[in-house]
């Protein structure tokens, strides 16, 4: 399968892509937390749906400016690799951008959500009458399960998205030394640390919030239904003395916070409600034609329901902090119940991270160790996951690597052994060699003497023959000229016995030249064949010199 290889543009655009998705994901979870823990009215949802588009607007160009920042040289270096001309100072920064790219995009994540929210916060603070400590954390609990969702999904989907260019920039700078340079350490414990007590927090703190909110709303649903069983027994009749007691005999201590109003709904009227209360009440009562109604679906101060009475409106309703319960005692519980989760989600991420860390801290001593010429066998990790597997498979190629640069040494003295025998054969060639060119001059020179006398032979053998042919009076003078000649021939025969002792010589040390190389077998085969003619010739010339002696005894 091919490496994904884009352009500059074309990463560009997919990291925008990844980020607006993330970004969508985030923006429903702030949505759902919002719904869960607080009660917005329609209004409210608009207001705050404004606002956020508002804020979005120029919030999106700075974000893609800070995230086109965190690109660093990639899209460049992306760019060049299309052209073919890829510079090394280029492929250096472009390396140290894709490595930090992942973490940083991480940061601007969780930054891009952490922000906001809490500009929301103050706006929402600032735009409606009742906005307590319970719906700051909702807001800031919504943004920061937001950040964290957008900036793990980010940091992890895009390090993969990263991945082939990463492998190209690496092979690229093929130092490992130089590339330990330009990365900036993020580790596993951190990782670890950072998404577990991350994941584990943030629902425990969900749950308290979600908790509260829904028992607030049930008990503000337990003193609304009594508020509507006050409104249907006091009808058209505002005698609140006989009906209080009556209604609310299983809670009297409510009768005396209980307020029953006549409430006009023009604007600017008297109320105990909140304005943007009274705004809901008329819209519920003129647009949507309601009879009756109540504050489940409406935040304020005060729990009240009420009933349609003519042009006016029949309230009940009494202040919300009347009912309320201590809540020292719960935020004490709270307290410790987040202490405790946080503490064991951090006790049990660096339990895990430390589990990674020493197979990975035994994996780079060992390789360290080997590296620096150490092949020795080490110190032995095993774990029942992929991390002892690992363990196995580097142990295995370990002893693999023992075996075979102990091979390679066996070989290398090998070798060693027999270049000192080659070396003593060649000595010995030499040696063999040096005699048998000695031999060969000698038998040179030998052979120059024998031409020379062969010649000398037949010149006598000339001059006798002429001498018998034209005087046979010079008997006695050949006869003592033949006697001379049998001398000759005598001494010819000796020069002749020393020459075939000297070839017989020579032949043995071909012999032995040829027992010691095989190169030189050849030479010395070609050798002692020339040795054999020369032995045959000079018989030949023994021959004819006896034949002479002969033929000169029988002139005599």
């Amino acid at each position: 399968m091919t490496d994904w290889q884009p352009t500059g543009k074309q990463l560009i655009n997919k990291i925008y892509g990844l980020s607006w998705r993330f970004a969508m994901l985030a923006l429903f979870v702030v949505c759902a937390v919002l719904e869960s823990l607080l009660e917005l009215t329609r209004e409210q949802w608009v207001d705050l749906s404004v606002a956020v588009l508002v804020y979005i607007v120029p919030a999106t160009f700075f974000q893609q400016w800070l995230q086109r920042r965190t690109m660093g040289r990639v899209p460049d270096y992306c760019d060049a690799r299309h052209a073919g001309t890829v510079a090394s100072g280029l492929c250096r920064e472009a390396f140290a951008a894709v490595i930090d790219l992942p973490r940083r995009s991480a940061i601007l994540a969780i930054g891009g959500w952490l922000v906001p929210v809490f500009v929301m916060s103050l706006y929402m603070d600032f735009r409606w009458e009742y906005f307590g400590l319970f719906q700051y954390l909702s807001v800031w609990l919504a943004g920061l399960v937001a950040g964290v969702v957008a900036s793990m999904f980010t940091m992890y989907q895009l390090k993969r998205l990263l991945a082939p260019i990463r492998r190209m920039l690496a092979e690229e700078i093929s130092d490992p030394q130089e590339r330990a340079q330009l990365i900036h350490s993020l580790s596993l414990g951190t990782k670890l640390v950072t998404g577990v007590v991350g994941i584990a927090v943030i629902p425990v703190v969900f749950a308290v919030l979600f908790f509260q909110a829904e028992a607030g709303r049930t008990l503000e649903a337990f003193v609304v239904d009594w508020e509507h069983k006050l409104l249907e027994a006091t009808g058209d009749q505002l005698d609140q003395t006989v009906d209080l007691e009556r209604v609310m005999g299983d809670a009297p201590g409510l009768a005396a916070q209980v307020r029953i109003t006549l409430l006009d709904l023009s604007e600017g009227a008297e109320s105990p409600l909140e304005e943007f209360v009274m705004a809901f009440l008329r819209r519920q009562i003129e647009q949507l034609d309601r009879e009756a109604g109540d504050s489940l679906s409406v935040p304020s101060g005060r729990y009240f329901a009420w009933r349609r009475h003519g042009d006016s409106v029949l309230l009940a309703s009494m202040p919300s902090d009347v009912v309320h319960v201590d809540q020292t005692r719960m935020g004490f519980a709270f307290a410790a119940v987040l202490v405790i989760t946080l503490l064991a989600a951090y006790w049990l991420a660096r339990m895990m991270a430390g589990d990674v860390s020493e197979a990975t801290s035994w994996l780079q001593a060992e390789a360290a160790r080997m590296a620096s010429g150490d092949l020795r066998k080490g110190r032995v990790f095993e774990s029942e996951d992929e991390l002892g597997s690992l363990a196995r498979s580097f142990e295995t190629m370990a002893h693999s690597l023992r075996a075979a640069v102990g091979s390679m040494a066996r070989t290398a003295d090998r070798v060693e052994v027999t270049s000192v025998e080659m070396v003593q054969v060649a000595q010995a060639v030499s040696g063999v060699t040096s005699d048998q060119v000695q031999g060969i001059e000698q038998t040179s020179a030998l052979m120059e003497q024998i031409n020379g006398q062969v010649r000398g032979i037949a010149n006598s053998a000339q001059a006798l023959n002429v001498s018998v042919e034209e005087s046979s009076s010079s008997i006695l003078e050949l006869g003592a000229a033949g006697e001379e000649l049998n001398e000759t021939a005598t001494v010819l025969n000796e020069k002749v016995n020393e020459v075939s002792s000297s070839i017989e010589q020579m032949a043995r040390s071909v012999k032995h030249v040829s027992e010691n190389t095989e190169g030189l077998a050849e030479a010395a085969d070609e050798t002692s064949a020339s040795m054999g003619e020369m032995a045959t010739s000079m018989r030949e010339v023994d021959v004819s010199a006896e034949e002479t002696a002969r033929l000169s005894r029988l002139v005599v």
